[in-house]
Order: C-alpha cells, then sequence, then structure tokens
C-alpha cells in the first residue's frame, strides 16, 4: 500500500470516527430530551371548601376514572410536567354543568404543576372548569376521593343531582404520538455513518485488487 492509499485510509478511519462521536453525542442529547424534566416548583393550594369549589366550578359530577391518557409528545420531544393529562370518567351523577355519562376533562401532568391525579377504579366528586368545550379541573379545585358506596359529606350539600347527558363528552385525545426532531436527527446520522463504513469498506477492497 503506497503513501497516498495510508492517507486516504487515515482520513476515512478519522471521518468515521468523527461520525460515531457525532451519534453518540446525538443519543445522549436525545435520551435527555425524551426524559421528562423534573418539575421546578411545588403547587401550594389553598383552603377550599365545598361552597367555594361549587361556586367555581362549571361542572360538578361524581363518577369513576376508567382511563388516562397523555397529550402527544411535540416535535422537539420536549414533554413538561404542566402538559395536560387527560381523563375519563364514567358518571354516576351530576349537580352543575353538563355532564355526560362519560366525560372527560384535562389536568396538567404532575401534582406539581397543580394538576390533579385520579386513579384507575376509584369514585370522585369533580369539580371542574370550562375552557372551549374542554373541561379542566387541579389539584386545587376541590376534588374528593371516596369508597363505592359511602358518598363524602360534600355531596350532601350539593342537593338533587341533575340529568346526565347521554354519550360521551368531546376532548378525548387520539392515541399515538409525533416522532421527534432528534429521532429524525439520530436516524439521518446513523444512515451517514452506515453509508461511510461501506465507502470505506469499498475502497479497501479495491485497494487490495490493485495492488
Amino acid at each position: 500500500m503506497n503513501e497516498q492509499e495510508n492517507r486516504r485510509t487515515r482520513t476515512t478511519r478519522a471521518r468515521i470516527r468523527l461520525l460515531l462521536a457525532l451519534l453518540i453525542f446525538l443519543v445522549g442529547i436525545g435520551g435527555s430530551l425524551a426524559a421528562e424534566p423534573a418539575p421546578a416548583y411545588a403547587c401550594t393550594c389553598a383552603i377550599i371548601d365545598t361552597e367555594a369549589a361549587a361556586g367555581y366550578a362549571d361542572t360538578i359530577f361524581s363518577g369513576t376514572a376508567v382511563d388516562r391518557r397523555e397529550s402527544l409528545v411535540g416535535a422537539d420531544g420536549i414533554r413538561s410536567s404542566a402538559d395536560p393529562a387527560y381523563y375519563r370518567f364514567e358518571v354516576d351523577k351530576a349537580w352543575k354543568g353538563d355532564a355526560y355519562e362519560k366525560t372527560t376533562l384535562s389536568t396538567e401532568m404532575s401534582s406539581s404543576s397543580c394538576g390533579a391525579d385520579f386513579k384507575m377504579g376509584e369514585k370522585y366528586l369533580v369539580f371542574a372548569r370550562k375552557d372551549g368545550a374542554m373541561l379542566t379541573t387541579g389539584l386545587c379545585s376541590g376534588n374528593q376521593s371516596y369508597a363505592a358506596g359511602i358518598e363524602p359529606a360534600a355531596i350532601q350539600q350539593l342537593g338533587e343531582p341533575i340529568e346526565l347527558r347521554a354519550g360521551s363528552s368531546p376532548g378525548w385525545p387520539e392515541e399515538g404520538s409525533t416522532v421527534p426532531v432528534y429521532v429524525w436527527v439520530i436516524g439521518g446520522v446513523l444512515v451517514v455513518v452506515i453509508v461511510a463504513l461501506a465507502l470505506a469498506r469499498g475502497r479497501r477492497h479495491a485497494a487490495k485488487r490493485n495492488r
């Protein structure tokens, strides 16, 4: 192998090492973006009684939490604790507003951002506000969990229930997520590395044949 071929081989190897280093760097960046960021602040709620919660709410209902779905990850791959999570309830009774037999509401994803945390299969008295067509609630809204067959005292203060609306309320998000930008970047770099390796291998074979 002559000096020119040696230089070409060293240059190719250096490029491959650079591409591999770039790929490792991007994988590390992608992992940090995909990780859910730690919340910077905690949520503090003022004490709220049933009367105040009912006065502030647009819709009041009791029911069982049956499903949860998080909002789609954005194209940047970053998820915030304040992004919405969606809960679906099978509603037993309602006292205010438009409550459906199956009602969807949104809340912040984390309790550190004042999001409500509803456990699947458990019953709740829910106080929700309207945000367009969507109902929203939070950690400070006055929601209460209770055991089946044992209604909380707050329900006694709400008076007679109103009629539920048939069917499901709007707002349940579609399943799936967008592909973050960093995934495309890492994929592109990986393709470049594979092509570079293939070219380097082809040059080595050509050099052997020309000896």
